[in-house]
């Protein structure tokens, strides 16, 4: 009985090690997909970053995404009726991303002459709990705006910004 008992204990801490080789093997692999992800995100940044520095704007190419900038702010300013207001003569507005119990989070957009054909806009975050970044949230923005070079798409940034703002640092 005591072989018995022996021989089970073994075969169930025999078990025990192979679900732990099995579940570090799994993480291994989910940390090698999340970094290869990542360098390629890091490189497709690069590349834009570096036509980006190479690109000269005509006039017309000024104008257009002025325009473009224009309506943007015409539409985020109805969709965010509370808190939203835009500054620097049109050239940027203030959106409120969430509220928590430090006050409201907000974030202040600047448009540079190239948003939204080749230049994604700035961000000035205010109000962040502690152990939030600016740099990684701006890293965001980037992120999101090379996903969509050309097109308006603050909308679509904002609300994935609220979403993890509220995620992260429990907002209310």
């Amino acid at each position: 009985a005591k072989e018995a008992a022996a021989a089970r204990a073994a075969a169930a801490a025999a078990e025990k090690e192979r679900r732990r080789k099995e579940a570090e093997e799994e993480q291994r692999q989910k940390d090698a997909a999340e970094a290869k992800a990542r360098a390629e995100l890091e490189a497709k940044l690069e590349a834009h970053r570096s036509e980006r520095d190479r690109t000269k704007l005509d006039k017309a190419t000024v104008a257009a995404n002025r325009q473009a900038q224009a309506e943007e702010l015409d539409a985020l300013e109805s969709i965010f009726t509370e808190g939203f207001s835009v500054v620097d003569g049109g050239k940027g507005c203030i959106i409120p991303l969430a509220r928590w119990t430090g006050g409201d989070i907000t974030v202040e957009i600047s448009f540079p002459e190239g948003y939204p054909s080749i230049a994604p806009p700035t961000a000035i975050f205010r109000n962040i709990p502690m152990g939030a970044d600016q740099i990684t949230l701006r890293e965001h923005l980037e992120e999101a705006f090379v996903d969509q070079v050309g097109e308006p798409m603050l909308y679509e940034w904002v609300l994935s910004m609220q979403e993890l703002l509220e995620a992260e640092f429990e907002a209310e």
